[in-house]
């Protein structure tokens, strides 16, 4: 797998080297509020069998690191995921990595969103009904700058996709370009999602994607342009590695106006 031959405008290669084979695992790493429910959902309705790494988040009694292992050893000790064909999960890569170790071939794919937009969307979230813990954020973030300021909160998508917590940004950017078979934007949904049916041979469109998080009395921001600059200074990690990432796949669509059908899948 390597996004190389795409950033190089070598689409035909990018297709051939990334394009889905017979018995594939195609893993998502699903870093919170980048669209990525609605991305799993096209994804899951065509790859069977499908699963989803649930973590228990009821077990306050386990640090969360201890919550991740046990849902990524679940995983792999239940005999009805041992073909999957297409699996995600809130776990970050460095969790996960037995998954991809144990299982080939393997597609791993991710999707980006706006640091700010992300962080947003993940604070307002998570004081909504739908979040299980919503009264343990209420209580820790009392304020939108509150919940900005903690380290636990930052930079999150590097966190997801780093190979290891001592690997930099810009390791971090060039392990993605050389072992991700697709790296997708929120803010281009639909043409990240028509590339990576290219390497399904998936000829439908895809869904427009609309989800939105519900208002509530909770979840309102003041002063949002003032907040700004401190959300951009304490998430530059994820700013970095998304303006590559969105430059990078601005040039590739560019270049794919020439480029051929992708090729049918083997097996």
């Amino acid at each position: 797998m390597s996004l190389t031959p795409l950033f190089e405008g070598r689409i035909d290669d990018y297709i051939a080297e990334n394009s889905d084979v017979a018995n594939a695992l195609w893993y998502f790493i699903h870093i919170p509020k980048t669209a990525g429910s609605s991305f799993r959902q096209e994804l899951a309705t065509r790859l069977k069998p499908e699963a989803n790494i649930v973590v228990d988040r009821t077990a306050s009694d386990l640090p969360h690191r201890e919550r991740l292992l046990a849902a990524v050893k679940g995983f792999l000790a239940d005999p009805q995921y041992k073909n999957a064909r297409f699996a995600s999960g809130h776990v970050p890569h460095v969790v996960a990595r037995p998954i991809f170790t144990q299982r080939k071939p393997l597609r791993l794919v991710t999707m980006l969103r706006d640091p700010v937009e992300r962080v947003i969307s993940d604070f307002r979230y998570q004081r909504t009904e739908a979040h299980t813990g919503r009264e343990e954020s209420l209580r820790r973030f009392p304020t939108f700058e509150s919940y900005v300021r903690e380290v636990g909160t930052q930079n999150k998508m590097y966190k997801f996709l780093r190979e290891s917590p001592q690997q930099d940004v810009a390791g971090t950017i060039a392990w993605l370009e050389q072992n991700f078979a697709f790296v997708g934007v929120t803010e281009d949904y639909n043409w990240s999602l028509s590339l990576l049916f290219r390497l399904l041979a998936i000829k439908e469109k895809p869904s427009v994607y609309t989800r939105k998080t519900v208002d509530n009395a909770d979840n309102q921001i003041e002063d949002l342009e003032k907040i700004r600059p401190l959300i951009m200074e304490s998430n530059k990690l994820d700013m970095q590695i998304y303006r590559h990432f969105r430059q990078r796949l601005n040039g590739a669509k560019r270049a794919m106006r020439g480029a051929s059908p992708a090729p049918k899948v083997a097996g």
